[in-house]
């Protein structure tokens, strides 16, 4: 099954039609807009996805005719819930993740990570609390985010 198209994204991981079949993807694979992989009902499936797309859980994909809905399902794993007291740890603590190339999740004024050494290293130095939670990870898409855009007024200058 070939599925070039997300027919209805989800913006709270509930769909708004039945599935079909699931197809479980791992954080790491939301931002791949090509898949290839095995749904729950054991269907081979292609994904090759418009530019700029990006899978979320709950989402609904079609193939070419729209036969099939195929529910996106990212699976739960072990997650860092890091809980900043005030705008000087956060901002803190971000620029140590960042530094560490390391996706994050802001959800509720916390930063979710997947639980690794590194990161719960940097909350536990930084004394900001933090604890172990299975959740969904979806971290927000940095480089090309069809979000981002330029202002008029931004010029390179040659020097």
């Amino acid at each position: 099954m070939f599925c070039d198209r997300i027919v209805i994204q989800s913006n709270d991981g509930e769909p708004l039609r039945e599935a079909d079949d699931y197809l479980d993807v791992e954080w790491w694979e939301l931002d791949r807009r090509a898949l290839r992989k095995t749904t729950r009902g054991g269907r081979s499936i292609r994904i090759l996805l418009p530019l700029g797309s990006a899978i979320q859980h709950g989402d609904l994909l079609s193939d070419g005719d729209g036969s099939v809905l195929i529910q996106a399902c990212v699976i739960p794993r072990e997650l860092l819930i890091i809980r900043p007291r005030d705008s000087t740890e956060m901002g803190l603590l971000a620029l140590e993740m960042g530094n560490l190339h390391i996706p994050t999740e802001i959800v509720d004024c916390t930063i979710r990570v997947s639980a690794d050494g590194p990161a719960e290293e940097v909350a536990a130095e930084l004394g900001i609390p933090y604890e172990r939670q299975l959740a969904r990870l979806q971290p927000r898409r940095c480089a090309g985010m069809p979000e981002v855009q330029m202002s008029s007024n931004f010029r390179i200058k040659n020097s």
